[in-house]
C-alpha cells in the first residue's frame, strides 16, 4: 500500500566500517537512510483501513528541510504482533543498510498479557539493528481508548513502556515517548477527535504530530553528536 523510497548503498559495508560516516546530519552530501518499522501505526492506517497517512510523510518533510538528504523506507504492516515481525525485520535489515531504524511495535501484543515476550521480541529487533550498524529509536506504546473499560490493558501497556524506557536508557538508545507526548483518554473530546480517528489509530493530523515528535527525537540526538567523518 505504501510507496516506499529506498536509497541504495553498498550493503557489504556494515557495522564498524560505517562508524566514520554516521551521526553527521549536517553533511548534506552524505545521504542518510531510515527504516520505519512496525504495524498499523507505522503504516499510517485510519478510516477503517480505507486510507493511509503514515508519520513518515511529515518526518521526511522536516528532515529534508532541516538537514537535507534523507531517504525513508516505511515497512509498517497492519495487524502484526512482535512475534510476527522478527523474521520480516531480519530480512529487511539483512538485505539493506539503514543508518537509523524507528521501531514502533507491540500494541497488537497487549491482548496476550505477556509483557516478557513482547519485550524480548522488541529487544531482539533493537539488537539486530545494532549488530547491523544502525541506531534504533525506541518508541513507547500510546494509550488505547479500550483502557477506560479494561484497566488491565492499561497496566500491561504501562509495564511494557516502563521497561522500554529503562532499556533505552541502559542501551543508550534514543527514545520517542509516544505515550507521554500524544495522550488519548486525558484529552477533551474536541481535542481527542482531532488527533485520534478511533480507539487505536490516529487521524492524519495525529500522524503528522507523531512525525513531529519523532523528528524532535532525531534533533535531540543530532545535537549530542558532532560530525565524525574522517
Amino acid at each position: 500500500m505504501m510507496g516506499h523510497t529506498v536509497f541504495t548503498e553498498n550493503t557489504q559495508m556494515r557495522g564498524k566500517q560505517f562508524k566514520a560516516l554516521k551521526h553527521c546530519p549536517l553533511c548534506k552530501d552524505n545521504p542518510k537512510t531510515i527504516l520505519a518499522f512496525g504495524a498499523s501505526l507505522t503504516e499510517g492506517l485510519f478510516n477503517f483501513g480505507k486510507s493511509y497517512h503514515p508519520y513518515t510523510i511529515r518526518l521526511s518533510e522536516k528532515l529534508k528541510t532541516s538537514y537535507g538528504l534523507f531517504s525513508i523506507t516505511n515497512l509498517g504492516k497492519a495487524g502484526e504482533k512482535t512475534s510476527d515481525m522478527i523474521q520480516r525485520f531480519d530480512e529487511a535489515t539483512q538485505n539493506n543498510y539503514f543508518d537509523y531504524i524507528i521501531i514502533l511495535a507491540g500494541t497488537n501484543d497487549l491482548g496476550e498479557r505477556n509483557v516478557e515476550k513482547t519485550l524480548r521480541n522488541l529487544k531482539t529487533m533493537h539488537e539486530l539493528a545494532r549488530s547491523r550498524g544502525a541506531l534504533s529509536f525506541v518508541c513507547t506504546l500510546p494509550e488505547l481508548a479500550y483502557e477506560k473499560k479494561e484497566p488491565w490493558l492499561k497496566a500491561i501497556r504501562e509495564e511494557v513502556n516502563s521497561n522500554l524506557r529503562t532499556y533505552a536508557k541502559e542501551a543508550n538508545l534514543p527514545i520517542v515517548d509516544v505515550a507521554r507526548d500524544l495522550p488519548h483518554l486525558s484529552l477533551a473530546k474536541p481535542d481527542r477527535l482531532k488527533i485520534w480517528f478511533d480507539e487505536i489509530h490516529f487521524t492524519p493530523l495525529g500522524y503528522d504530530m507523531l512525525g513531529d515528535l519523532i523528528f524532535s527525537s532525531f534533533e535531540d540526538h543530532f545535537k549530542k553528536k558532532t560530525c565524525e567523518v574522517s
